[in-house]
């Protein structure tokens, strides 16, 4: 075996230990439309669904705020918008992350001058481990409703939960089982599992996702180091503060930290 073959087989042999509900697989496989079509269907129990695009890791920046990485968009051809957000932490806010992202895309996709009627709508698609929900389910969908009656009432946003701890033998939950431990090829998921075996046994698909993984673990790097300079920087300002130092001096340092955030330090201090 040539060294070639040799650095192949210990590449592909990482790739194949991931799951598609790991960032790094999901980032590639939502990037195929065919695969993403397939998922949503599901889901969504919708068996008519069909995608114009698929994209994935949609970066919207905001100034001045929190800007968002959405993990995969779409959107079907009868313009409905999809967003498929992977649990990140088991400490997160689901229903407000939701939300966030959310009035995001909104933004995103609304121009000046828009009618609000125009808004596009959209179905924010939540997928966990776990069911934070503890609803014994594993496919929630929940709905605007008019309090004391049953009236659902529609202003063009859907959620859906969805986790792969309930295993009820639904076609929802033998996705989410496959998408959990993805271990070769599901028939009732031949374009998912498709996108999958590219990845994970064809060359170009593996090279693929070694670079995504090598891409991934950089950002992972980088965002530990700009954690670890925001601590340092907190921990300076609590001493100047403490000093006597004023709050304009202090805020002039020290730039890893926003107005608000030197605020609630300021307002401990004192």
């Amino acid at each position: 075996m040539s060294g070639k073959e040799e650095d192949f087989n210990r590449r592909r042999e990482i790739v194949r230990s991931l799951n598609v509900m790991d960032d790094d697989l999901f980032t590639k496989v939502a990037e195929d439309v065919p695969a993403m079509e397939e998922i949503l269907s599901v889901l969504s129990q919708d068996p008519e669904l069909r995608l114009l695009w698929s994209k994935s890791q949609v970066h919207i920046r905001n100034c001045g705020t929190r800007s968002v990485t959405l993990d995969a968009m779409c959107e079907s051809v009868s313009g409905t918008l999809y967003s498929v957000e992977m649990e990140k932490s088991n400490r997160d806010d689901h229903q407000r992350r939701v939300r966030y992202n959310s009035s995001n895309i909104d933004t995103m996709y609304t121009e000046k001058g828009l009618d609000f009627k125009e808004i596009p709508n959209l179905c924010m698609i939540y997928l966990s481990k776990a069911d934070f929900l503890r609803g014994g389910k594993c496919l929630y969908h929940i709905d605007r409703t008019v309090r004391g009656s049953a009236q659902v009432v529609e202003n063009g946003v859907k959620e859906i939960y969805v986790n792969a701890r309930v295993n009820d033998g639904s076609k929802v939950a033998q996705l989410m089982q496959y998408m959990k431990n993805t271990r070769g090829e599901n028939p009732l998921f031949p374009k998912l599992s498709a996108r999958v075996r590219y990845l994970k046994e064809e060359q170009k698909g593996v090279e693929q996702m070694c670079e995504a993984v090598e891409k991934y673990a950089q950002e992972k790097a980088e965002e530990a180091a700009k954690e670890a300079a925001k601590e340092v920087a907190k921990s300076s300002a609590i001493l100047l503060f403490q000093n006597g130092v004023s709050f304009e001096v202090v805020a002039k340092s020290i730039k890893q930290l926003t107005r608000k955030e030197l605020e609630k330090i300021y307002q401990a201090a004192h």
